[in-house]
């Protein structure tokens, strides 16, 4: 990477950083949110970035993409503080997101983000509501992968028990018993 990071502008570095974190699901929209940034300062940013051809918007989707190698430096060069903290954005935007679209695969990517920012309660609730919706609408393999999530994350003996029922119900009710 000939380009040192340091070198871009301070707004720059963190939309890179989001996008980073966000990986395939970092788009424009979501990018905004986990930065709280206006249009014309994200645009801004994209246009600088797309100048150096470090990001670019991928094909026929909303999708922000950067190469691999770049996307592996900004995540080795965020401080652990700085790391949590877009990891918290990250969640947050992706568990607004997953409460109107019902999707199985954002709620584990938020919970996932959520649980390296160090709020575990809030992604074990999160997945545990995301397994009984699940369950309760048919789908009862997605919803004994997200009682699994659950249980890895879960605290307490009691917290784990209950995850570990909800999966043994869901393997039941698909015949993976």
């Amino acid at each position: 990477l000939a380009f040192p990071v340091r070198h871009l502008g301070h707004f720059a570095q963190q939309v890179l950083h989001a996008c980073a974190l966000l990986g395939r699901h970092a788009s424009v929209a979501r990018v905004a949110a986990v930065l709280e940034m206006g249009t014309s300062g994200l645009l801004s940013c994209m246009e600088e970035l797309d100048a150096l051809g470090i990001l670019g918007a991928g094909d026929a989707t909303d999708c922000l993409a950067m190469h691999d190698l770049w996307q592996e430096e900004l995540l080795t060069s965020l401080r652990p503080a700085e790391k949590q903290l877009f990891h918290l954005r990250c969640g947050a935007v992706l568990e607004a997101e997953s409460r109107q679209t019902h999707s199985a695969g954002m709620v584990w990517e938020a919970a996932r983000h959520l649980i390296a920012s160090g709020s575990q309660r809030r992604a074990l609730s999160m997945l545990e509501e995301c397994a009984q919706y699940l369950l309760d609408n048919g789908l009862p393999g997605d919803a004994a992968r997200s009682f699994a999530l659950a249980f890895e994350v879960s605290a307490t003996d009691q917290e784990r028990a209950r995850n570990l029922r909800g999966r043994i119900s869901a393997l039941h009710c698909s015949g993976k018993w």
